[in-house]
């Protein structure tokens, strides 16, 4: 088990955050779901963002609506999220037809509750 400690300044407020770092194993070639779950949400109207190695965007939501005009170019066409869930708390990302430069680092994040979920993905 990998532990992983980050410190992230948001507005005026600073928080420190120890996650266990989850494992995907995916096949070049197919799709992965990068698990993100926290508890219910209030509403279906979520913010939430994925990021790839701290800083490439993968794919986000803003108050519910997707928002991917930011998108890495590498991303497009090759991710999606599941809205029908978030009332759930659940905000996985699938990512298809998966290269091997999609092995790293990727994070959930959800502002509204300070949350994030630091996933690995390997590619085989």
């Amino acid at each position: 088990v990998l532990y992983l400690c980050c410190c992230f300044k948001t507005f005026s407020s600073i928080f420190t955050v120890f996650a266990e770092v989850k494992t995907v194993t995916g096949n070049r070639g197919g799709d992965a779901v990068l698990p993100c779950n926290t508890e219910a949400h209030e509403d279906s109207r979520a913010t939430v963002f994925w990021r790839y190695k701290t800083n490439i965007i993968v794919h986000s939501v803003n108050d519910g609506v997707e928002n991917l005009s930011q998108q890495d170019s590498r991303f497009k066409n090759r991710t999606r999220m599941f809205p029908n869930e978030f009332r759930q708390g659940k905000f996985s990302l699938e990512l298809s037809r998966l290269q091997d430069n999609d092995t790293g680092s990727y994070t959930c994040y959800i502002p509204s509750k300070s949350f994030q979920e630091h996933i690995e993905l390997n590619v085989t």
